[in-house]
């Protein structure tokens, strides 16, 4: 799924409307306007003392724990070795001839080969589009349902519309400036460019199945671009993600990831620092993609990497949390977590990293799961983060202390670490509270109903989430 404006509407509004959302964590010092407090002076100094000076060790050194970082792994489907794409636009288009343009270059250019290596995923080869004659004019709203049927008819028969079905072609349907379309299923997040920037799913034709994406007009070429950079590639590393799912699982120490941004590899760095290229060899915009090498590497995880500093604000997350089968792909996972005792509080590290030298001053930020999606993200949990300090070292921790609800509970904490005004990195973690008794016997916690984005939809198309707190500000 894609979107550059938005997991939510243009992020050049919502920038500005998270900032006033959002409170600043609390930070340790106080307020610079505010008078010093005078020093207090002894009426006297004390007496030296005539023993002679006692040795006392000095604090053993602080271990701050290695981090490990997320990995996408595979479910075991395909991928597509030798992608074919071909375009589907609505006569009269004034995009048309650009989106043909875009496809045939990104297609053969150094960006798709390098992002493409590591998942075994060759060249595109662009086939010619297909433009929907004039008296088919694209309709004014359609549901996803709508499309798939209407796609399965041009697929259908002996002589198809759109050639004979083939599950190594992906079908890219980009409607016209007036479409507004619909996911079934999906609720408040369903509706095109409020929710999502574009999709990709697929369909069984004739007993193959076919994968297609849907590509609504939501701003201009950039942004179309972008999301259709995306999908191609997450098609061509998951392309039946119902049916046989392949790249779309983060490792289960990583679960958390999982549930704050979905985990194909172009939903993961539709979040992360969110700097789009634009590639000479193609020359319209992309999004870079997940690269497990770079990530597990310690590295900027999204392909292209960057040549600055990849920072982050790690929590240490040292604890077990079993999920239930029933929120995600079936099975139950166990999974790193922060325990805090039901109404009561924890104060745990949060590491800054850099892949590069220590000592850079990065401000941060901490949310919870709801406040991080823009108020969207279910009910609130009851828990509450405090960050005691809003700037940290790299190489250095800095503290953040977690109070819970005294019912269970479960949530997401969102570390943020801004690289920059507007572009910042993200680090979930999954809190739990448990009981006395089970945290004491050592078992892993059990977490309660809970259900993020992905999990909700994971039967449904992937999707570009859509959330207007996505690229928050700066305080």
């Amino acid at each position: 799924m894609t979107l550059r404006f938005g997991l939510g509407l243009a992020v050049s509004t919502a920038l500005a409307t998270l900032g006033m959302l959002v409170p600043l964590a609390a930070c340790s010092s106080d307020d610079p306007a505010a008078a010093a407090p005078e020093p207090v002076v002894p009426d006297a100094a004390p007496a030296p003392d005539a023993s002679p000076p006692v040795e006392v060790d000095a604090a053993p050194p602080k271990v701050i724990p290695k981090p490990t970082f997320p990995e996408v792994q595979s479910r075991g489907g395909p991928v597509i070795k030798d992608p074919k794409v071909v375009a589907v636009v609505f006569a009269n288009d004034p995009l048309a001839s650009k989106i043909t343009d875009f496809t045939s270059k990104v297609a053969t250019s150094a960006y798709w080969k390098g992002v493409g290596l590591e998942y075994g995923v060759g060249p595109i080869t662009a086939m010619p589009t297909i433009t929907i004659a004039v008296d088919e004019l694209a309709p004014a709203a359609i549901t996803s349902g709508q499309i798939e049927a209407w796609l399965k008819g041009k697929l259908a028969g002996p002589t198809p519309a759109f050639g004979t079905p083939d599950a190594s072609t992906l079908y890219a349907i980009y409607y016209p400036t007036g479409t507004t379309i619909t996911m079934d299923g999906a609720g408040e997040r369903g509706q095109s460019c409020a929710g999502y920037g574009g999709y990709h799913f697929e369909i069984d034709a004739g007993g193959t199945q076919v994968g297609y994406a849907v590509l609504p007009r939501c701003l201009d070429i950039d942004e179309l671009t972008i999301a259709a950079s995306h999908e191609y590639f997450e098609w061509a590393t998951d392309p039946f993600p119902k049916t046989k799912p392949a790249f779309n699982k983060l490792d289960d120490d990583h679960w958390a990831w999982q549930a704050a941004f979905i985990g194909e590899l172009g939903d993961l760095c539709t979040f992360l620092d969110r700097e789009n290229l634009n590639p000479a060899d193609i020359g319209f915009e992309v999004q870079r993609q997940w690269s497990n090498k770079l990530s597990l590497a310690g590295k900027y995880p999204c392909a292209p990497t960057k040549s600055t500093p990849y920072l982050q604000a790690i929590p240490t997350a040292e604890d077990l949390a079993i999920v239930p089968s029933t929120s995600l792909f079936g099975k139950s996972i166990k999974t790193k977590a922060i325990r805090v005792p039901p109404g009561g509080e924890r104060t745990i590290d949060v590491l800054v990293y850099s892949d590069q030298a220590a000592g850079q001053s990065v401000p941060m930020r901490v949310m919870s799961y709801q406040q991080f999606y823009g108020g969207k993200g279910g009910a609130k949990s009851g828990f509450t983060f405090t960050l005691e300090e809003s700037y940290g070292k790299t190489g250095s921790t800095v503290p953040v202390t977690i109070s819970a609800p005294k019912d269970s509970a479960s949530d997401i904490m969102m570390m943020l670490a801004y690289t920059s005004q507007t572009t910042v990195n993200y680090w979930p973690v999954l809190v739990v509270n448990d009981t006395d008794a089970n945290a004491a016997a050592g078992n892993p916690s059990v977490l309660p109903a809970f259900t993020p984005p992905g999990a909700a939809r994971k039967r449904l198309p992937f999707t570009t989430l859509g959330m207007a707190s996505a690229r928050p500000r700066l305080p």
